[in-house]
C-alpha cells in the first residue's frame, strides 16, 4: 500500500486518533488503514482508535489503552506499598532496638560529620552506607571515670559541634522517628546500664 510521504511526516512519532470505518479499517487524516489480517482487532464504525506511527504503524484501541494505563497504575501502586513496608520495618527494628539500651540520661541519634567537605562516595549530606549512627547524650553523664558533657557522644569524649543537628528518619507513613543506634563502641559502653529500670531519650 503507497502512504503519501507528506502525510506520513505529519502523524509520525506522536498519538494520533483515527476512526474506525468499517471493522477492519479506520481513517486518519485523509487516509484509510487496513489492520493487518493477523490481529484479531473487530472495531466498530466510529470508534475511536490511537494510531502511533514510528518504524511501523500501531494501532490501539481505547479500551487497550485504558486496560494499560491500569497495569501501569496497579504496578506503581504495589511498589509503593513495597517501599513504605521497607521504610516501615525499618523503622520498627530501629524503634525496638534502641528501646533496649539503657543509657541513664536523655539521648538521640546524631552522625560524625566530615571535616572539609564531603567525602567522596557520599550520597551529597556527608552520609553513605557505612555512616554509622551515634549515641548523642544531651544531658551531662557523670558515673565513676565516666563523663560525658552533653552534645558530646557516648563512646568518645571531647567529640564537641562534630555531629549533624539529632539524626531523624522518615517511614512509610512519613513521620520521622530515631534511627537505630549502630556505633559498638557507643553500644558496648551502653551495656553498663543494661539492668537500668529507667532510660530517658529523645
Amino acid at each position: 500500500m503507497h502512504i503519501n510521504p507528506f502525510w506520513l511526516n505529519r502523524v509520525s512519532g506522536g498519538d494520533c486518533k483515527a476512526t474506525a470505518i468499517s471493522p477492519r479499517t479506520v481513517e486518519l487524516e485523509g487516509e484509510l488503514l487496513d489492520i493487518h489480517p493477523s490481529d484479531d482487532i473487530h472495531l466498530h464504525p466510529g470508534e475511536l482508535v490511537h494510531i502511533t506511527a514510528l518504524d511501523f504503524i500501531y494501532f490501539s484501541t481505547e479500551k487497550e489503552i485504558e486496560e494499560e494505563q491500569k497495569k501501569i497504575k496497579e504496578m506503581r501502586e504495589k511498589e509503593e506499598r513495597e517501599r513504605r513496608d521497607i521504610l516501615n520495618r525499618r523503622r520498627d527494628e530501629a524503634e525496638k532496638f534502641n528501646a533496649s539500651i539503657k543509657v541513664p540520661v536523655k539521648w538521640t541519634a546524631a552522625i560524625k560529620l566530615v571535616k572539609g567537605g564531603l567525602l567522596e562516595n557520599s550520597w551529597g549530606d556527608g552520609r553513605n552506607k557505612r555512616t554509622v549512627q551515634h549515641i548523642l547524650i544531651q544531658e551531662d553523664l557523670k558515673e565513676g571515670r565516666l563523663k560525658r558533657s552533653a552534645g558530646e557522644f557516648l563512646c568518645k569524649a571531647g567529640s564537641g559541634r562534630l555531629w549533624d543537628d539529632e539524626e531523624k528518619w522518615w517511614d512509610g507513613e512519613g513521620q520521622t522517628y530515631t534511627p537505630k543506634i549502630t556505633c559498638k563502641t557507643c553500644l558496648k559502653i551502653a551495656k553498663r546500664w543494661e539492668s537500668a529500670p529507667k532510660v530517658r531519650r529523645a
